[in-house]
């Protein structure tokens, strides 16, 4: 049986724009929206170092990924979020095109 969930979004913001990111997840997904931006990006890798971005990789169904990609720039700021297509893009191309590494 097919999904629904046909598209997926590589999405990173800036964590000053965390709350922010995670509330208007939340009205995508109502269950955990709330939690979508956890993980911590960096410039430098090390954990030690405070995340200066969080990002998520996110399956979801077409209509949701036109409501994330239309309000998620209003919500944190058009200069504050990049949003890729998961489907084409590589998380590790995200890395490198943002210059951003794993907290490790």
């Amino acid at each position: 049986m097919p999904t629904a969930f046909t598209k997926r979004l590589i999405i990173v913001v800036v964590a000053a724009q965390q709350a922010a990111a995670n509330a208007q997840a939340k009205t995508v997904d109502t269950v955990g929206g709330d939690k979508t931006f956890t993980v911590g990006l960096n410039p430098t890798g090390r954990l030690a170092d405070a995340p200066t971005h969080h990002w998520c990789s996110w399956a979801m169904q077409p209509a949701e990924a036109t409501s994330i990609q239309a309000g998620l720039p209003t919500a944190v700021g058009a200069g504050n979020v990049w949003i890729f297509d998961g489907t084409v893009t590589t998380p590790d191309q995200v890395l490198t095109n943002l210059g951003l590494q794993r907290r490790v």
